[in-house]
């Protein structure tokens, strides 16, 4: 015998909490996952509550555990008996059978049950995620594009907006879904986004205004939403391997970038400076390269007493410290005098040791000790033409 306290549920809302038994349930559940219909049919034809039952611990109901790796046939079977109310039980989660096939990304079956109640993507689980949610954050593509186009804008909290916008844009860049949120875009030309070689300069072939600005209420989100590329720094720098997600995920930093700078200076540098110097760390010459173009003056600025220039000399990137050669003669001649918290200006960086996971970029001494040389020259020679 199996007890597990929850409460029983009132409508749609998700259960609270009394003493159950699922014991009596165990032969439906193994007729389910077995796919033996006729065994399951047997229960709903004796008792039609049975449908809606709780029948695991997790509170999930028969249509729950269908959905985790039932055929087609099957589901549809069970679909048919159900009403569209019926569809929308919870679990202990809150979680609809739909939020389920959501986080298994069949788009088949999220078609069969959307058409039986066409209510089912806006409804909320007890974490505030709707079923786009639980498809962006493990990482569905095709699911979230159709969840894209059946999500209604205009329910209560709006899912486009502040916190929920947040979390959903932060699950797809999490998720590595660069092109997602594009699909918003308001155009009638559909974007494949070019080939793998030649990926698509301009989106649908215009300028467009995006759905995603609204998400932009404030700074908490866009702050929030640098926080998340300033984690993925590191697996951002890899993107370099794959041409077409480049280009998307460059795409998403030129829409930030043109959107944060609409914001008062000071509010749009406290937002800028982090994924700048995360980005100049590890060597993402393009991020950096994006935000100096959308706000040239942020190379200035420091963050425990290294800027960009600081960090790009200690990690030993030239694709960053090349872009020195761009900058103003004023910004070069202030950075060539800048120091760090330790006194250190920019020579004295490239001075010390590379740290040793870029050393041994280079394998052995001579070219290590040629290389740390070579660096020393460079800056010295750069930091002549301005001192």
């Amino acid at each position: 015998m199996c007890l597990y306290l929850c409460s029983l549920s009132v409508g749609n809302e998700a259960p609270e909490a009394v003493e159950m038994d699922f014991s009596c349930y165990l032969p439906l559940y193994k007729a389910i996952i077995t796919e033996d219909w006729e065994t399951a049919k047997t229960f709903f034809d004796l008792d039609r509550n049975v449908l809606t039952a709780k029948i695991t611990v997790q509170l999930n109901t028969p249509l729950h555990v269908a959905l985790t790796g039932s055929s087609l046939n099957f589901i549809e079977k069970l679909v048919e008996l159900m009403t569209p109310e019926e569809l929308a039980q919870p679990n202990v989660g809150g979680y609809t059978a739909f939020h389920r096939v959501a986080g298994v990304g069949d788009v088949e079956i999220a078609k069969l049950l959307f058409k039986k109640n066409p209510d089912l993507p806006n409804m909320w689980n007890q974490g505030g995620r709707l079923p786009l949610h639980h498809a962006a954050m493990l990482g569905h593509k095709h699911m979230v594009q159709y969840l894209l186009e059946i999500t209604k804008e205009d329910i209560e909290p709006k899912p486009f907006e502040g916190h929920s916008g947040n979390v959903l844009l932060s699950d797809l860049i999490i998720s590595e879904l660069y092109d997602a949120p594009q699909k918003l875009e308001i155009s009638s030309n559909v974007y494949d986004g070019g080939d793998v070689e030649s990926p698509d300069e301009s989106p649908g072939g215009s300028a467009k205004e995006c759905l995603l600005f609204p998400w932009f209420q404030g700074s908490y989100f866009i702050s929030g939403l640098w926080k998340v590329v300033d984690v993925l720094a590191p697996q951002i720098k890899h993107i370099r391997e794959t041409k077409l997600m480049q280009h998307q995920t460059l795409e998403l930093v030129r829409f930030f970038c043109r959107e944060i700078v609409k914001l008062h200076t000071d509010e749009a540098l406290s937002i800028l400076l982090t994924p700048l110097l995360t980005a100049a760390r590890f060597g993402i010459h393009e991020v950096v390269e994006e935000i100096l173009v959308a706000f040239p003056d942020a190379i200035i600025y420091a963050s425990e007493g290294h800027t960009a220039l600081h960090l790009a000399v200690i990690n030993r990137h030239e694709n960053i410290y090349n872009l020195t050669y761009q900058m103003r003669y004023d910004c070069k001649q202030f950075l060539s005098i800048l120091t760090d918290n330790d006194g250190n200006s920019v020579l004295h960086l490239a001075g010390k040791l590379a740290p040793k996971h870029r050393l041994n970029l280079v394998s052995g001494a001579a070219l290590q000790m040629q290389r740390e040389l070579q660096w020393y020259k460079v800056t010295c020679y750069s930091l002549s033409t301005v001192l």
